[in-house]
């Protein structure tokens, strides 16, 4: 399923930590259950969408602007 690969993916790869602006990310819409996630690799500029979740034709891809980890208020906080 789209979860254990993303998970795979993502665990194999070097991931850089950072910031940057990128038209069609910027697009994407917040979700606390997003089915993508955003991940910056070292030694390149590309920004990789991973499914996190299994994802139809035509269904809207959401990321997370903020720490899911982060409890319910913390969350709403950062929101805000």
């Amino acid at each position: 399923d789209f979860a254990a690969l993303a998970e795979s993916f993502l665990s194999t790869v070097k991931c850089a930590e950072g910031s940057a602006l990128y038209e069609t990310v910027s697009c994407l819409n917040h979700s606390c259950e997003p089915n993508i996630e955003i991940a910056f690799c070292e030694g390149n500029s590309r920004a990789y969408a991973v499914a996190v979740k299994d994802v139809v034709a035509g269904q809207e891809l959401f990321i997370s602007y903020i720490d899911n980890e982060e409890n319910f208020s913390e969350r709403i906080s950062q929101l805000q």
